[in-house]
């Protein structure tokens, strides 16, 4: 069982569950894990569905047209992403990314109900390949703004 060492650091997106990511990491993260690690694994029968704020084409959605969105930056984040006014919905899987020790702990970057997505190009730690790819994603993809 991994420990999440940093829960108040960590930001997890919509209310969602440390317990919830601690029992999916136990789950799904290989026990080898060491290192930079992004997971998105299936919710439990167990559990609930939790919020995702993604909108778009890796959603089953028309792409998010320019008019229905903006660049703004949200609380608690460096850097600006595009949003939308569209409400976040449940779903039944839970992406998270985090440094993982080989103590079987856990710093926890961030968790959020969904699949991944890239970085937003507005992030300074895009690579120049991570920046192509997180430009064609954002064009057409947004995040709820609430």
């Amino acid at each position: 069982m991994y420990q999440v060492i940093n829960p108040n650091d960590a930001r997890l997106e919509f209310n969602v569950p440390l317990a919830l990511v601690e029992e999916l990491l136990g789950l799904y993260l290989p026990p080898t894990t060491t290192g930079f690690f992004a997971l998105t694994a299936p919710i439990p029968n167990n559990h609930p569905d939790v919020l995702c704020g993604l909108h778009g084409p890796c959603m089953g959605d028309a792409p998010v047209k320019d008019d229905e969105a903006d660049w703004r930056t949200l609380e608690g984040r460096p850097h600006a992403l595009r949003v939308c006014k569209r409400e976040p919905r449940f779903v039944r899987k839970l992406t998270i990314i985090g440094l993982a020790h080989p103590d079987k702990t856990v710093k926890l970057f961030t968790s959020y109900g969904g699949p991944i997505a890239p970085k937003s190009p507005m992030d300074k730690t895009c690579s120049p390949s991570e920046l192509m790819a997180s430009h064609n994603f954002w064009a057409e993809h947004a995040r709820s703004d609430g």
